[in-house]
């Protein structure tokens, strides 16, 4: 396979030489609904600050600081100052930053949203190949989606509502 490189390689060979201002976002590129959510986010965050680089590779695998064979089930968000978040957390740490997507962030500082934010993500991880069109679950069961889709809208609609009373000052 000399000369070959993986569908996602790109994030990572392509952008591997300069520093990312904000920070590098760790996905599982062995799952296909991952690398097209990366491929998708790429050209929207690359301007922020944000690289993407897989799970897998040696670079992500030593600045958060987990073996490359056994890779996170969570995405993985490494700063350029070093920290790093995984998860519904890595998720608010990026939207920290985008005018529009603060709200969410804001939103995960309140403990039972920040609880629920985490259960929802991990709900979608654990159902990511499934996703990504790979899955051989029976179509019958796979009508579970649209619970998590609308558990997620759910959350999102209580985080911009008490984000928007607390900015207001509303008791």
């Amino acid at each position: 396979m000399s000369g070959t490189r993986s569908r996602s390689a790109w994030f990572l060979s392509d952008h591997a030489s300069r520093a990312p201002r904000e920070g590098t976002i760790g996905y599982d590129a062995s799952c296909t609904f991952c690398t097209s959510t990366a491929r998708k986010l790429f050209p929207f965050l690359a301007p922020r600050g944000y690289d993407f680089a897989p799970l897998q590779s040696a670079r992500v695998a030593d600045a958060a600081g987990f073996n490359p064979a056994e890779i996170p089930e969570e995405i993985v968000l490494v700063t350029a100052g070093g920290e790093v978040y995984s998860g519904a957390e890595a998720i608010a740490q990026v939207a920290r930053g985008i005018w529009w997507a603060w709200p969410f962030w804001a939103a995960t500082r309140v403990p039972p949203l920040a609880a629920a934010a985490q259960a929802a993500y991990r709900a979608v991880s654990a159902r990511r190949h499934c996703l990504g069109g790979g899955c051989r679950v029976r179509r019958e069961r796979s009508r579970r989606g649209g619970w998590i889709v609308a558990g997620l809208l759910l959350v999102l609609f209580v985080a911009l509502a008490v984000t928007r009373s607390v900015v207001a000052g509303d008791p």
